[in-house]
């Protein structure tokens, strides 16, 4: 797993597409977190494990299971404190009561669907999820949903709370008496009772300041009025203050009792926090595997890959082009040949991206009967990789890619170039292609790469091992129809755009005479072979709607 952490093949294949598309099928913060942290794995058992556990929850929500995944947290930061014993804020007891109360649904939810799913791996995460009635209790009765501490938290707390509402009334009363008073009307700015710094004061006009002996406590912008707190008062909002203090400190107490509470369960907490994020994690895989149509691939020990009707999860499924596709250790590589624009591209991505996809327990959109193999590199050359931060020309750039592909293959590695060869002078790029590829054959890997020489397709044809498979092009159309042929070399079909494009005979006449009878007879064969496999198409077509 530590080589694909650092690969650059995620972004080449446009895996990092995938996990965001992941991330927004989870629930959770801590779903969302494992998505954009997932990776494949090399390790077969794990991966089997991953699949399996995504074929559970498939299984459940396929048929309108809902999954209660309400409440889940994370309690990292929260976690982190109770870690020091520091004293927790109202907030981190709702989040840590919600977390609690996410992990009683699960459990009793899985334990309910254990054995009508044939559950499992999912089973074991349920089962792992430790229910505390208590803690919640303590917490509910402790503080409010919007973080008010509650009168009952304790004795003490309700009687100061008792005390300080019946001091602050009896406050209030006087003050409106004073601010309602005939013998004070003339020196009120206002028959009002406000507050500043914390203290009921009334408005007074400044020139009868003497009228009400008291504290000043503020004067109006203009100064034409002070706020006073009335002298026989000042006793009681001490009091007040007094009570105040008593309450917060009360509050702490509080608190701290119950965060010390929390802390003894710390290892609770935090394994609860492991098996929720498992869990919202992988009810994002199943329903990735709901929206794509996807199916569960087999994870093979032996040197199999085998797609059929895969897709390319980022394309469009009403439009996307399937493809299918074997490899084994008879064919260990794949040429893929055609025109611009054809799909070899595309191919080459579908084949790395659905066994990463694969490698992280995701399932992939493809027909049944998909079989993978584990590798433990994909390695890729695939795209423009033409670098003017390097001073690097295309060719350059893609060789230094190559370079380190074969330094790195072996024997368990996945082999993509994209373009092999190209960029150069085309007998040279060709010389280059074919000792390419045979040194990747030499230490083992399976090998899928593109090219348009003629070269190539014919060491493919000649060499054991090795499939010609070619991206079919609609000369009539002048349109790819992105259909993958399996053992078929393809033709760039230049002079035949080129004629349907318009372009003098007696050019294109020209441009086969400077090829040599070889390639002609070469691409003529081709051609014999493509119409060749049209009618036996054709006719099988019509032999199945007669059937």
């Amino acid at each position: 797993m530590s080589y694909y952490k650092n690969s650059p093949v995620l972004e080449k294949l446009e895996f990092t597409k995938i996990r965001d598309l992941l991330a927004a099928e989870c629930s959770s913060h801590l779903g969302k977190r494992r998505a954009a942290m997932c990776f494949p794995s090399d390790d077969r058992d794990q991966i089997i494990a991953w699949q399996e556990e995504t074929a559970e929850i498939v299984s459940m929500i396929a048929v309108g299971e809902q999954i209660p995944l309400g409440g889940i947290r994370d309690l990292t930061d929260i976690l982190k404190k109770l870690r020091i014993h520091q004293v927790l804020e109202a907030g981190d007891f709702l989040d840590i009561e919600r977390s609690l109360y996410a992990a009683k649904n699960l459990n009793a939810f899985f334990r309910a669907k254990k054995s009508g799913y044939h559950l499992v791996r999912m089973a074991e995460y349920g089962d792992a999820l430790v229910v505390n009635d208590d803690l919640r209790t303590r917490i509910n009765r402790t503080i409010r949903e919007d973080g008010y501490v509650l009168d009952s938290a304790s004795v003490e707390l309700g009687r100061i709370r008792k005390e300080l509402a019946s001091m602050t009334q009896a406050i209030r009363r006087r003050m409106d008496q004073l601010a309602k008073s005939s013998s004070l009307a003339d020196a009120l700015q206002d028959q009002i009772v406000t507050v500043r710094g914390d203290r009921l004061v009334i408005p007074i006009k400044v020139e009868h300041k003497s009228r009400v002996p008291g504290i000043i406590h503020d004067q109006s912008a203009s100064g034409s009025t002070i706020y006073v707190e009335p002298a026989e008062l000042v006793p009681m909002n001490n009091k007040v203050n007094q009570l105040e203090q008593d309450e917060r400190h009360e509050i702490y107490q509080i608190l701290k009792s119950l965060s010390e509470e929390c802390a003894g369960e710390y290892h609770t907490l935090k394994s609860n926090m492991y098996q929720l994020g498992i869990i919202d994690f992988t009810v994002g895989k199943a329903q990735l595997a709901i929206k794509m149509d996807a199916i569960a691939p087999r994870t093979l020990a032996d040197t199999t890959l085998h797609l059929a009707r895969a897709y390319h999860p980022l394309l469009h499924r009403e439009t996307a082009v399937p493809i299918s596709l074997h490899m084994d250790s008879d064919t260990r590589i794949i040429v893929i040949t055609g025109p611009n624009t054809g799909g070899k591209t595309v191919t080459l991505k579908t084949i790395g991206l659905l066994t990463l996809m694969a490698q992280c327990g995701l399932q992939i959109p493809a027909d049944d009967g998909c079989r993978l193999r584990v590798f433990d590199r994909v390695l890729a050359d695939v795209g423009d990789e033409q670098s003017i931060e390097q001073s690097l020309s295309t060719f350059s750039a893609h060789m230094s890619n190559t370079v380190e592909i074969l330094h790195q293959a072996d024997e368990n590695s996945l082999l993509l170039f994209d373009e092999l060869g190209a960029g150069t002078d085309p007998v040279e790029g060709a010389a280059l292609a074919i000792a390419i590829i045979q040194n990747g054959r030499s230490k083992g890997a399976l090998i899928a790469a593109t090219t348009h020489y003629a070269e190539m397709k014919t060491f493919a044809m000649t060499t054991a091992g090795v499939e010609n498979a070619s991206c079919e092009f609609d000369v009539a159309t002048l349109r790819p129809t992105y259909r993958l042929l399996i053992g078929i070399p393809g033709k760039s079909n230049a002079f035949a755009i080129s004629r349907r494009l318009g372009l003098d005979e007696e050019v294109i006449a020209a441009a086969k005479a400077q090829m040599d009878s070889e390639s002609i007879r070469f691409e003529d064969v081709l051609t014999q072979l493509e119409e060749k496999r049209q009618r036996l198409e054709k006719a099988q077509g019509e032999a199945d709607r007669l059937w």
